[in-house]
């Protein structure tokens, strides 16, 4: 989608449930709907048309994969699929490798019409079988795509990929700038692809705009560092940790900041007597940090910091009768990133 502007939207309903939005010209939008099936064994026909066996041992309508992704043709909306895989597609459905309307594809057609009939065949003697148009439909509007099966292999396409991006953008940046960025856009995908499609219904949506906006300053902050109004950020960047520690850093405020307000976990004293805790203790720790006879390196004292906030929550007052603690330690990691964000601790030595 970043490399491609007729590519409009990736909708990630779930990490093997994908939908592409096309805009083909002229006003048309295409919906494709892709399936990713990461399966370490060859694939014959049986395996993309055969239904799936119900507690009573017959086969149950609609479970095949065919059934699965032409399923999604409902709606008026023109729509095509994709099958995503690791290892090549079976002899009578090799023809679906090549692009539509490309002259491979064409070339390739008759092998597909036999298929066809085999395909009807073995849902003729099925109940509640998909129309034979319908399946035809599916045929002539479907591509089976194989990727690299290894997960550095697909890394190493991907960066190249986002070379590329970064390039049409006017980005240069390092090799570890774009590893970075890369670990960073991969927790966007994945943020996106957890959503709850039924809550938000745009939650799961990544839109062309708003992640070409969302790469170029994020390229920018992996380069020269975090925004500095980002007091959080600016802070953790100083000492050297690293972006995708910062990011995860920011989320653990958000979490922790989320959470208090909804706190269904303990008494809210209980809660107000943790930050007092770890407030108090970071600040002894700060004041020796200061003192240049006891003065660690800032990332140690950062892990000392984070270290003692957790440590806090295994005294007596914060663990029930079980031996449990009552409120959980991201919360206490999560108050230290507010306090830092707050400006009441620092790593570094100002002074220095």
């Amino acid at each position: 989608m970043l490399t491609n502007p007729a590519l409009l939207e990736v909708w990630l309903e779930s990490h093997d449930d994908i939908t592409l939005v096309w805009d083909i010209g002229d006003g048309i939008v295409v919906y494709e709907f892709i399936q990713v099936k990461f399966i370490e064994r060859n694939w014959l026909l049986s395996s993309v048309i055969n239904r799936e066996n119900g507690k009573d041992g017959k086969p149950r309508p609609g479970t095949a994969l065919l059934e699965k992704s032409l399923a999604h043709n409902q709606y008026q909306e023109t729509a095509r699929f994709r099958l995503v895989t690791s290892r090549e597609a079976c002899s009578e459905l090799v023809g679906l490798r090549f692009p539509l309307a490309s002259p491979e594809r064409l070339a390739a057609k008759s092998g597909l019409d036999q298929t066809a009939t085999k395909i009807k065949a073995y849902y003729k003697k099925q109940p509640s079988p998909p129309a034979e148009a319908d399946l035809d439909y599916w045929l002539d509007n479907c591509v089976w795509e194989t990727c690299e099966s290894t997960l550095l292999g697909l890394e190493a396409l991907n960066l190249i990929t986002l070379e590329k991006a970064l390039r049409l953008q006017g980005f240069g940046i390092y090799p570890e700038y774009r590893i970075n960025l890369y670990g960073l856009l991969l927790r966007k995908v994945a943020d996106a692809s957890i959503k709850d499609p039924y809550t938000n219904r745009d939650a799961f949506k990544i839109k062309r705009q708003e992640c070409i906006a969302w790469l170029c300053d994020t390229a920018i902050e992996v380069s020269h560092g975090p925004d500095p109004k980002d007091k959080l950020g600016s802070k953790l960047h100083e000492i050297g940790v690293p972006t995708p520690g910062i990011a995860l850093a920011r989320e653990a405020k958000l979490l922790y900041n989320s959470e208090r307000r909804d706190n269904d976990f303990c008494e809210p004293k209980d809660l107000r007597a943790m930050e007092a805790e770890i407030l108090g203790r970071v600040s002894a720790l700060q004041r020796k940090q200061y003192n240049p006879r006891t003065e660690q390196p800032p990332l140690d004292f950062y892990d000392a910091c984070l270290t003692t906030a957790v440590d806090v929550l295994h005294q007596q007052r914060f663990v029930d009768d079980d031996g449990i603690t009552i409120i959980p330690s991201s919360l206490a990691e999560g108050y230290v990133y507010e306090i830092v964000d707050r400006c009441l601790l620092r790593f570094k030595n100002p002074i220095q």
